[in-house]
């Protein structure tokens, strides 16, 4: 801090401190590079203790399996995230359950003007809060749900 500032007295205001209070600004500019060496150090102790710790419990771990015969595998696969369960209703599973499969429907290759009409309509029911009619109409045409029009003018 020294080197960046040139020393407690280049620091605005030093001056209007009494003695006492100077004294105590120095002594806490020179006490600095101690404290954040000490901190540093301290931090830097923690984490290989803990990363010691964490590789001695994977390795307890790994023997008791191994002693038990089991196979090692591969940790199980992340779950898709939903809100509220809504995206598996869209989609007709009824259920956010894993087990039960979802039918993804591609966007069409060709956007035709019957496409364009009922993807502006789907829009227009999702801006007003139309969630019933929105949810009958992606049901009858789940391709909409990825189809993204022009903009309208």
């Amino acid at each position: 801090m020294l080197e960046t500032l040139g020393g407690p007295e280049k620091v605005d205001g030093f001056t209007e401190l009494s003695a006492v209070e100077q004294s105590q600004v120095v002594a806490a500019f020179k006490d600095a590079p101690e404290r954040a060496v000490a901190a540093a150090a301290a931090a830097a102790a923690a984490k290989v203790v803990a990363k010691a710790a964490a590789a001695a419990e994977k390795a307890a771990a790994a023997e008791k399996s191994k002693a038990a015969g089991e196979l090692e595998a591969a940790p199980p696969a992340k779950k898709a995230k939903t809100i509220g369960g809504g995206a598996s209703k869209l989609a007709g599973t009824g259920s956010s359950s894993s087990s039960t499969s979802t039918i993804v429907t591609p966007v069409p290759t060709t956007l035709t003007s019957d496409i364009t009409t009922s993807a502006h309509k789907a829009i227009d029911l999702a801006k007003s809060g139309s969630w019933s009619d929105l949810s009958s109409m992606l049901d009858e045409q789940p391709e909409l749900v990825n189809v993204r029009p022009e903009v309208r003018e």
